[in-house]
């Protein structure tokens, strides 16, 4: 029975965390996570698909937004200047979809901080990277920098006629961390009470699933699938999380690109608590995370995960799909699992 998986990639420009070392001074923006660590990633896929008889594909959102336009000249420059490499993903049959950010500068500075509150802002952002992605790469699908969704701007998003949003992280809210450099929030998100299957969204509340058809988005909601780790893990990150002052998650997302013992613990809460062959089990990871080789987030990762993903599902009698097209429409059920 095929089981629907969905491995989103994140593809913006290399956190500092992630390159160190490999910069040239001077660098404003780099995107050495798209410009290498994808082909490389791309590279030890097509051998494990030849020692297995799986297609294995994975969704790629681009960075498209006013903050790209402002540093670099173009909204969608990514898409202006990647052609060799979109090409490839595509020929692949990878899914190339869309990740616009609210980042924004406070008035007479160079600060950058995200935009929560403006929605005037927020949807000049999404309508101007929208309109500056060029026909030949007009996206299906969107995720959303930070996770983050207003009705405003959820609504904005399903007129743009985009398919399909990757964006929800059921039972995760986060008020916000400090920016290392500004001190203002980032990571402001609040998807507590959203389904854990996938939603046409309320045009009041991208939490809640339409309940009347003059309600209803046409976009459809697809959650990552996050999960509860076992106790002994489930004390250790709490541990951890008070150390560095944050704050406190029941449930935890699954990086394809984290140790694959965290990632065999998504999958395992995946096939337990939901019907896998209906669900989507939606994982995530950043173009610049496959820049290391080893460590807590790594290329070698994504390769062990997904091969934890091929042999868990052999398990159950489930052959993994991943294309995100051939995901049952299982909106308006109630309980699949």
């Amino acid at each position: 029975m095929k089981a629907p998986v969905v491995l989103c990639c994140d593809v913006d420009p290399d956190r500092a965390e992630f390159r160190a070392g490999s910069i040239p001074h001077g660098s404003r923006l780099t995107w050495l996570g798209a410009e290498e660590g994808i082909p490389n990633l791309l590279e030890k896929i097509e051998k494990l698909e030849a020692e297995s008889p799986m297609e294995i594909h994975f969704n790629w959102f681009i960075r498209a937004d006013l903050q790209i336009a402002q540093i670099l000249g173009h909204a969608a420059w990514p898409y202006i200047n990647w052609h060799a490499l979109l090409r490839t993903l595509r020929v692949r049959g990878d899914e190339i979809g869309w990740h616009p950010h609210f980042w924004r500068t406070r008035h007479g500075t160079n600060s950058w901080f995200q935009e929560a509150s403006d929605e005037g802002y927020m949807e000049r952002c999404l309508r101007t990277g929208f309109a500056a992605i060029p026909s030949l790469y007009r996206p299906r699908t969107v995720r959303s920098g930070w996770d983050f969704h207003t009705a405003s701007s959820l609504r904005v998003v399903s007129e743009l006629g985009l398919v399909a949003d990757f964006s929800a992280l059921p039972g995760i809210f986060t008020s916000g961390m400090p920016d290392v450099k500004t001190g203002t929030p980032i990571v402001v998100r609040n998807w507590l009470g959203a389904p854990d299957r996938p939603y046409h969204p309320s045009s009041h509340n991208p939490r809640t699933a339409a309940l009347e058809p003059t309600d209803r988005l046409d976009i459809l909601e697809i959650p990552v699938s996050t999960f509860r780790l076992p106790w002994t893990m489930r004390y250790a990150k709490h541990a951890r999380d008070m150390i560095r002052a944050l704050p406190h998650q029941g449930l935890s997302e699954p990086y394809v690109t984290k140790r694959p013992s965290l990632f065999n613990a998504a999958v395992s809460y995946h096939l337990t608590h939901r019907n896998a062959a209906l669900v989507p089990f939606v994982a995530l990871f950043h173009a610049d995370e496959l820049l290391f080789d080893r460590g807590a987030y790594s290329l070698s990762n994504v390769v062990k995960n997904v091969s934890i993903i091929l042999r868990r599902y052999k398990q159950e009698s489930l052959r993994p799909c991943f294309r995100w097209e051939e995901i049952p429409d299982v909106t308006g059920m109630g309980d699949v699992a």
